[in-house]
């Protein structure tokens, strides 16, 4: 793995140049006191607490949602005292991950013949990008997933394994490429690395709180296994959504295990995609932990980025009473109608890409 980027390559400089450029957006709208400022987690939900605001510690003072790295990052960010600090250590944090992100797409995309121009189109011109860059800790699981393929690609098994868990440490998801890792290993001993490493990745922020306060460990995953439907159109299932969707999740993510000669990078990108077609939890800030592999894996680019003007209309329209008829989280708001379009964007997108790989194509 390299250790510094080659700046000398034009392409890696128009690249990291135009995305620091639109994070820059991203931190402006979502600047604490500024107007027009618009909602994000980090802000509008998370600073609002007072547990937070006081510094406490998560899991063992108060529960919180999110996995343990994304909450120590959350606990560093409360220790400066003030909503400004707060903010511009989680926007740090937030940028770090996402230039590394682009970086790493960079490099693998160059042994993909993927073009800088398709990686700009895919990740950083998007209104995701520039809206929900800085909202919640998805840059952070999906930064360390990527590291976690980059060393697989170079062979490097105990170093992808640890950084695997790491990301299931910061966002849960990541976990989903699990089997399609440990797959790309023929030997059976190579697997069993990869497997202690990542369980020891995983390990090493989860282990503090597993012991002083089991309880608060385990709080996140009950938290979002508890979580009502949000922007899904498993809704009209009602209480059998999340049964569906467990059952579609299972029955997607052993087809695409099943899959002959599809690549790694192909099977993580699918298993996400798979993920937030088949999910009865789908906010819009998924979508940047889907941008870097679609810029790797995606040739659907129409459908791909009108998926992403409807992922952004759903924060427009929640807070805009005229779209979200007084009740945004209900089958009946427009809110969810585009929630619903645009998963059904990227439905048709892994539909067409299954059955081109069912054809060798």
């Amino acid at each position: 793995m390299d250790h510094f980027p080659d700046f000398k390559d034009k392409d890696l400089v128009i690249l990291l140049s135009s995305a620091i450029t639109f994070f820059i957006l991203s931190f402006w709208i979502h600047f604490p006191g500024l107007r027009p400022n618009y909602y994000s987690d980090i802000i509008d939900v998370l600073w609002n607490r007072y547990d937070v605001r006081m510094g406490k510690i998560p899991y063992v003072e108060y529960d919180l949602e999110y996995p343990s790295f994304s909450g120590l990052v959350l606990y560093i960010a409360s220790l400066t005292g003030n909503v400004y600090g707060y903010y511009l250590v989680f926007a740090f944090v937030s940028f770090v991950c996402m230039i590394g992100s682009l970086y790493i797409v960079y490099k693998i995309g160059c042994q993909r013949n993927v073009s800088v121009s398709k990686i700009c189109l895919y990740t950083v011109f998007t209104p995701t990008f520039i809206f929900y860059s800085i909202y919640s800790f998805d840059w952070f699981g999906i930064f360390l997933l990527l590291i976690s393929l980059l060393f697989l690609l170079k062979g490097s098994v105990k170093y992808s394994g640890v950084f695997l868990g790491l990301s299931a440490s910061a966002r849960i998801i990541p976990i989903l490429a699990f089997p399609y890792m440990i797959q790309y290993f023929k030997e059976k001993r190579e697997k069993i690395v990869f497997a202690f490493f990542t369980f020891l990745g995983w390990l090493i922020t989860n282990i503090y709180f597993m012991i002083v306060n089991f309880d608060g460990f385990l709080y996140p995953y009950i938290y979002q296994a508890g979580w009502v439907v949000e922007d899904s159109w498993l809704a009209i299932f009602q209480q059998w959504n999340k049964g569906v969707s467990a059952g579609l999740i299972f029955i997607l993510g052993y087809l695409i295990y099943e899959l002959k000669k599809v690549d790694v990078v192909d099977k993580c990108w699918l298993i996400l995609v798979a993920f937030v077609i088949s999910s009865f939890k789908f906010p819009p800030q998924y979508m940047i932990m889907l941008m870097p592999f679609f810029a790797l894996s995606c040739g659907d680019y129409v459908p791909y980025i009108l998926s992403h003007i409807f992922n952004v209309m759903i924060l427009f329209w929640w807070f805009t009473p005229m779209f979200s008829s007084s009740n945004p989280w209900s089958l009946e708001s427009p809110v969810q109608w585009v929630a619903i379009i645009r998963q059904a964007l990227i439905g048709y997108i892994f539909v067409k890409s299954i059955r081109q790989y069912l054809r060798g194509g």
